[in-house]
């Protein structure tokens, strides 16, 4: 802007839309990508523009509070995790009718197919150990018991 005796006025310039809550970088993150309805992702912009918020930040509270309300812990996840596994091991015992040393052999690849399947599904190191050494355990009580 210029005044009458040709002195140039600055306009500090402000953001409306700046984050006023940005997080502090966490080195204890991981990306995850999802595919969300156009609607859904503009909505989510606006509240976050609205709290003044990142996108990011806004997922994380509304995800925690979710896993709050919830209210699964790890424990249970994993238990019904293996039952899942262990029953469909089960149905495979009885389709094949191999209870005994095949079974035993069938055991190894059957495990090692849960490991692929829960590493493609990028289940933790910690978690794929659990769920596989709980899921052994039942099937060893199986075998065992014909």
């Amino acid at each position: 802007m210029v005044s009458n005796n040709s002195e140039v006025i600055k306009i500090e310039k402000k953001n409306p839309f700046k984050n006023t809550k940005q997080q502090d970088a966490q080195e204890n993150t991981k990306l995850v990508g999802a595919y969300l309805p156009v609607s859904l992702v503009e909505h989510l912009r606006l509240l976050a523009l609205h709290y003044e918020d990142s996108l990011q930040g806004l997922v994380q509270k509304v995800l925690s509070e979710w896993l709050e309300n919830v209210n699964m812990p790890e424990k249970k996840i994993i238990s019904e995790l293996v039952e899942r596994a262990y029953s469909e091991w089960g149905r495979r015992l009885e389709t094949e009718n191999k209870h005994t040393v095949a079974g035993v052999r069938l055991q190894k690849k059957y495990l090692e197919e849960i490991e692929d399947r829960l590493r493609r599904r990028k289940v933790s190191e910690d978690h794929i150990n659990r769920i596989l050494r709980e899921l052994e355990n039942k099937m060893v009580q199986k075998v065992g018991s014909c």
